[in-house]
């Protein structure tokens, strides 16, 4: 039931006999295999995750590495492991190859090793509109960038928005007017809400009280054209 090392020897039955010398007789672990991690994806940024390790051969010893560095493991039974990776274990997009390591003795002390990927968090690359005025009405905002699911949501300061899925690159979320009630700067992000999952960087969202200047164009160059004419640039001159 449990590995080591046995002293094996024979006692004469008859009165007064002596056991024999003893050999030593090997109980070894079991050799450890991987079929399965659960989640098998998390996304860099998510502030770590709790895996669970299914298999065969665990013992209550047994080890968890990640990419060749030991991770906290807890034994469930001999076909299951849990394991916690912390922040710095996930921070960087990469296929990493995760492990079992059992105690010696064991003849085959380490698992075949399994993938374990790490995806890159959502990204913004634009959020439209990014102001509004304060004291406004509840409105939409288009949020445009990569690393999008069904599961990513936009957030304001923190609080979950009202958010639909359109793409892999677009987001639509509404903000209710308590938002923009009072002036200032808030951050945007898009987290995804499932184990494991990663928050992209903060996009600020400006809500302002001033009437902004309307832009005025003061020179165009060329100011007209042919009528029938190609294509052609047109530059503008615009103060405001």
């Amino acid at each position: 039931a449990t590995a080591g090392t046995a002293a094996v020897s024979v006692t004469d039955t008859i009165p007064g006999g002596w056991p024999s010398g003893g050999l030593a007789f090997k109980i070894n672990n079991p050799a450890p295999q991987v079929n399965s991690v659960s989640p098998s994806t998390v996304q860099a940024g998510g502030g770590g995750a709790r895996i669970t390790v299914s298999g065969t051969g665990f013992v209550t010893d047994s080890q968890v590495y990640l990419d060749g560095s030991p991770v906290p493991a807890a034994y469930v039974s001999s076909g299951q492991l849990t394991a916690s990776l912390s922040g710095g274990d996930v921070a960087a997009a990469k296929t990493a190859q995760l492990t079992v390591v059992n105690p010696q003795p064991c003849d085959t002390p380490v698992s075949g090793p399994i993938a374990f990927t790490i995806t890159a968090p959502p990204a913004i690359q634009q959020v439209s509109p990014a102001m509004a005025r304060a004291g406004g009405a509840a409105f939409s905002i288009q949020i445009t960038g990569s690393g999008f699911t069904g599961q990513s949501v936009v957030t304001w300061s923190g609080t979950p928005l009202t958010t639909s899925f359109v793409s892999a690159t677009k987001l639509n979320a509404t903000a209710p007017s308590q938002f923009i009630a009072s002036p200032g700067t808030f951050p945007i992000r898009v987290m995804q809400q499932v184990v494991g999952g990663g928050s992209s960087a903060a996009v600020p969202f400006t809500v302002y009280t001033k009437t902004l200047p309307l832009p005025v164009i003061t020179v165009l160059a060329p100011s007209g054209v042919r009528a029938g004419s190609n294509n052609f640039g047109l530059v503008g001159r615009i103060s405001g």
